[in-house]
């Protein structure tokens, strides 16, 4: 558990795994390690720095209206996180940022334990 109150749960794994995020009993999204080019990037540099980044989405989320869907989304695909529990930090002040209500449905006990 982190500073945020968010916990997480593994789905899949290998190359698909993700992390759904439990707050308060509810999924209210989802995050997935992914590649990403570094800082350092430009044209002229004719190499890339590569890192690992959390990428954030609640396209899966259920009970969350599609408008709302994607204001959230729209705000997390702006910028990505170095760690985890930064990109859990990151979502829920996103769904704040666009006045969105955190979906109400509890998740199911497996999620949260």
């Amino acid at each position: 558990m982190i500073r945020t109150g968010a916990v997480f749960k593994r789905i899949g794994t290998g190359a698909d795994t993700r992390w759904s995020m439990v707050y308060e009993g509810r999924v209210i999204g989802y995050v997935k390690r992914t590649g990403s080019f570094g800082r350092g990037y430009t044209k002229s540099q004719m190499s890339t720095r590569h890192i690992s980044v959390w990428q954030g989405s609640v396209a899966d989320v259920e009970h969350l209206e599609d408008n709302d869907r994607r204001m959230v989304e729209r705000l997390l695909r702006q910028r990505d996180k170095l760690s985890r529990e930064s990109a859990a930090r990151y979502m829920l002040d996103s769904y704040k940022a666009a006045n969105v209500a955190l979906p109400a449905r509890p998740a199911s006990t497996s999620l949260a334990a």
